[in-house]
């Protein structure tokens, strides 16, 4: 085998390992079979992330209550994939479950400044309106989302 084909194979090795350990890492557990801790959990994010199935994972995380991991997972995503709007709009959706509801409205706002008829954007913004009981703002976000569907 010539010193190029070892150069490649080499290579091949030390890439494989890496995906592997990052796998492992997001996975939350280490080579050692031990849970890590979600703070110590590298997010890796590269072009060929299937950023749907991690957006799953997000989901299942933020469902167990752990909001802030989810959201991480979230914004890694939007690094990659800024418009997509489902992502933030999640995002939104956990700050609005903890109420920090300004956070929320601006998660949704950021996204309807780019899509203003997007359905989940502007539902999520009318249930915050109405859980702060700012039900004259709610429904004038009803009106103009019915005025969309």
């Amino acid at each position: 085998m010539s010193v190029q084909g070892l150069h490649h194979n080499l290579f091949l090795k030390i890439n494989i390992r890496f995906f592997l350990t990052a796998w492992l890492v997001l996975a939350g557990i280490n080579a050692h079979g031990q849970n890590l801790q979600k703070s110590d959990t590298v997010i890796i994010v590269t072009d060929t992330t299937d950023f749907d199935r991690l957006f799953k994972r997000a989901r299942d995380i933020g469902s167990t209550k752990n909001y802030n991991f989810a959201r991480r997972i979230c914004y890694k995503i939007l690094e990659k994939k800024p418009n997509y709007y489902d992502v933030r709009t999640y995002i939104g959706r956990t700050y609005s479950w903890e109420y920090a509801y300004d956070a929320a409205r601006t998660e949704f706002s950021r996204v309807l400044i780019e899509k203003e008829n997007d359905f989940e954007a502007l539902g999520a913004l009318i249930d915050v309106e109405y859980w702060t009981n700012n039900l004259d703002v709610a429904m004038n976000y009803l009106r103009l989302a019915m005025g969309y569907y």
